[in-house]
C-alpha cells in the first residue's frame, strides 16, 4: 500500500527535497499471511457450507409447504365412505367395499352421506363401509326432504328406492293456471265444477300444481268435451277445443226369453239381454239379431229422434225339413197303371216374425 500511495503521490514527494525523501524509511515486504495450501483448503471447507446451506434452505422449505398441506387437509380426512361413479368395479385398499344404490322418483334427488354432500344425484351408487351404519338423506326442490339409515355389506348391498313427496309450502308448488280457447264461442266452460262465463279465451287461475282437475266445455247441440289436466309448475297451461255437433238418437231397451242371449247389431256385439237404454244415431237402419245356444231372433229398425223403443223377443230353432215317406209297392194280377200325375205343392205361406215392436 505503501509503495502504491509513493508511486500516486511521487510528485509530491519530490516536492519536499531529496532530504526529505531520503529520510523515509523503506517500505516493508507484504507477503500472505495464510499458506498456499491452507488457504486453498479453506476455500474447500467454503464451497462445501455454502452447498450446504442451500440444501438445508431447500429442506426448510419443502418442510414448511408439507406442514401446511398437512394441516390444509387434515379436517377433511374422514372416515366417510368415498363416492364412486355409477361403473366402479375396484376394491378399497383395506379391502371389498360395500355399496348402497340410490333411485328416487322423480330422479334428479342430491345426495348426502352422513351429513355431508356428495355432489352427486339419483340413482347413483355409493362406496361404502361393511357393516358400518351410514345416514344417506336425498333432497330435490319443491320436494319434501328423506333421511333414512342404511348399513351395506360386501354379499348384500344397501337399496334405496325413495318416492319424494311434494311440499305443499314450497314456492314452486303454489299455484298455475290454465288458458282455454274453444268453439263455438258461446258455449260454457266449467274447471273443477266451477263456470267461467265470457268468450274465449278465458284463463282460469289460482289452480293448485299437481293435483288432477277436470274441464268441461257444453253447448245445447254439440257434444260435450271433458278433459283432465294436471299442473306441474306456475307457467300457464294453454289448450284449445272445438266441439262437434251432436247427433240426434234414439233409445232402445232390448229383453229376450230366455235372458243372457246375445245383442249382435251390424254384425257387431253389443252385449247380452236385458239391455236398456242403448242409444243409437236416429234416422239409420240396424240390423238386430239375438242369438244364444242355437236359437234365434233377427230384425230390422230404424229410430226416430229422441224416441225409445222396446224389443221383447222370443228365441226359436230353425226347423228342420221334415223328409217324405217312402212309397210301398203291392204285388198284383191288375195291371199296372201308370202313375198319376202329381200335382204341384201349394206354395208354402211366408213365416211371420215371431216379434213384436212395442211403443
Amino acid at each position: 500500500v505503501t509503495r502504491g500511495i509513493a508511486r500516486e503521490e511521487g510528485k509530491g514527494l519530490e516536492s519536499l527535497g531529496g532530504a526529505a525523501a531520503a529520510d523515509l524509511p523503506p517500505p516493508p515486504r507484504v507477503e500472505s499471511l495464510i499458506p498456499s495450501e491452507a488457504s486453498a483448503a479453506l476455500l474447500d471447507q467454503l464451497q462445501k457450507a455454502r452447498r450446504t446451506s442451500r440444501l438445508l434452505a431447500i429442506l426448510a422449505g419443502v418442510l414448511a409447504v408439507s406442514v401446511a398441506l398437512i394441516f390444509a387437509v387434515l379436517p377433511f380426512l374422514k372416515d366417510d365412505p368415498i363416492v364412486l361413479t355409477n361403473t366402479v368395479t375396484s376394491s378399497s385398499a383395506s379391502g371389498t367395499p360395500a355399496f348402497i344404490v340410490l333411485t328416487s322418483e322423480p330422479p334428479g334427488a342430491a345426495i348426502s352421506l352422513n351429513g355431508q354432500d356428495t355432489g352427486r344425484v339419483t340413482p347413483a351408487q355409493l362406496q361404502a363401509i361393511p357393516g358400518q351404519e351410514a345416514s344417506v338423506a336425498l333432497a330435490a326442490e319443491g320436494f319434501l326432504p328423506v333421511s333414512l339409515s342404511v348399513t351395506p355389506t360386501v354379499d348384500a348391498p344397501a337399496v334405496v328406492a325413495a318416492t319424494l313427496q311434494r311440499d305443499p309450502n314450497a314456492s314452486a308448488n303454489l299455484s298455475g293456471s290454465i288458458r282455454v280457447t274453444f268453439e263455438p264461442i258461446d258455449a260454457v266452460l266449467s274447471v273443477d265444477g266451477t263456470v267461467y262465463p265470457g268468450p274465449p279465451p278465458i284463463q282460469v287461475d289460482g289452480l293448485s300444481l299437481f293435483e288432477e282437475h277436470q274441464l268441461r266445455i257444453e253447448k245445447l247441440g254439440f257434444e260435450t268435451a271433458t278433459d283432465s289436466f294436471t299442473l306441474e309448475n306456475a307457467d300457464t297451461m294453454n289448450v284449445q277445443f272445438a266441439l262437434v255437433a251432436a247427433q240426434e238418437v234414439g233409445v232402445v231397451n232390448i229383453r229376450s226369453n230366455p235372458v243372457g242371449a246375445e245383442i249382435v247389431i251390424n254384425g257387431e256385439l253389443v252385449g247380452v239381454t236385458p239391455l236398456e237404454g242403448l242409444q243409437l244415431v236416429a234416422d239409420q237402419e240396424y240390423q238386430i239379431v239375438l242369438q244364444k245356444d242355437g236359437a234365434r231372433w233377427r230384425t230390422r229398425l230404424t229410430l226416430d229422434p229422441d224416441s225409445v223403443q222396446n224389443i221383447d223377443a222370443t228365441l226359436q230353432r230353425d226347423r228342420p225339413v221334415t223328409p217324405a215317406a217312402p212309397r210301398t209297392e203291392t204285388n198284383t194280377a191288375a195291371p199296372v197303371e201308370p202313375p198319376p200325375t202329381p200335382e204341384p205343392p201349394a206354395e208354402e205361406p211366408a213365416r211371420q216374425p215371431s216379434y213384436q215392436l212395442l211403443d
